[in-house]
């Protein structure tokens, strides 16, 4: 099995979320029977392919407790136009939508820094370098322990559909369909935000 990047939280896991290709690659090897099963973001590329939904999330800015915008309760719209933005690169729906709402909200998407994973994003947010946005149950400990901060903004409406994709020819396995049961469950116990 082979899973889209962002599932799993670096320092604690060395397993399933360690094979890191995009998303597209892997619905390629799927169509071409090289793969049984893809977890990964719902998107438009699926066309063809047996999806059922697994989890939803949203994107979430996450800034230091030090950052200038921690504290502001009033709408933060108009200011962040000047503001870095702390963002993965990985070629992914993930990516997508944030380069999406970024060119929506703030006119550009010049200002950000494109960082490898979400453990970097975190730690440059942490120093204060910008603002990250990431899924908050991937900075589950940060928020608790009180490094981290959600800042609210507006129209900020990043959702993301996780699900498991196989070929229409394909029926999965009792294995595979553990595999998806249990993938459930690990999805339904994540924090919420």
């Amino acid at each position: 099995f082979q899973a889209e990047d962002g599932i799993r939280d670096l320092v604690r896991s060395r397993g399933l979320g360690d094979v890191y290709k995009r998303q597209s690659l892997h619905l390629d090897k799927l169509k071409e029977s090289n793969l049984e099963l893809v977890v990964g973001l719902k998107s438009d590329s699926h066309c063809g392919d047996v999806y059922r939904e697994l989890y939803r999330d949203h994107l979430a800015l996450v800034v230091s407790p030090f950052h200038p915008l921690a504290d502001i309760n009033d709408p933060l719209d108009h200011l962040l136009h000047e503001q870095q933005f702390i963002v993965s690169g990985r070629a992914n729906e993930s990516n997508r939508q944030i380069h999406q709402w970024l060119q929506d909200k703030t006119g550009n998407t010049t200002g950000k820094l494109v960082l490898g994973d979400m453990q970097a994003i975190k730690e440059m947010a942490k120093i204060g370098i910008g603002i990250g946005i990431i899924a908050p149950w991937v900075a589950a400990r940060e928020l608790e322990e009180g490094s981290l901060k959600i800042i609210e903004v507006e129209g900020l409406e990043i959702e993301r559909e996780w699900g498991v994709f196989h070929s229409a020819s394909h029926q999965p396995s009792l294995l595979e369909e553990t595999f998806i049961g249990l993938t459930r469950m690990a999805f339904d116990l994540l924090p919420t935000y």
